[in-house]
């Protein structure tokens, strides 16, 4: 991964979230467990917990578009 490139800066600020807030860490488990539990398709997984993650990634410091790309990119085909 690049330095700096928008995977890298969207999967280090959902780490660096989830490990400082154990609550947000919680509802974030639950929800995977939720989706996990009446889903069989990798993509529709993704899909589902993207609204979740684009939450954690605006508090991370993500723009609008940064975050509309990756929901974008997580949408199920």
């Amino acid at each position: 991964v690049v330095a700096g490139s928008l995977a890298l800066r969207n999967y280090l600020g959902v780490r660096d979230l989830l490990r400082a807030d154990g609550s947000l860490r919680d509802q974030y488990s639950a929800l995977k467990g939720s989706i996990a539990s009446r889903v069989n398709n990798s993509d529709q997984y993704v899909e589902e917990k993207s609204s979740f993650l684009s939450a954690i990634l605006a508090r991370a410091g993500l723009s609008d578009e940064e975050r509309r790309l990756i929901e974008n990119a997580n949408q199920a085909t």
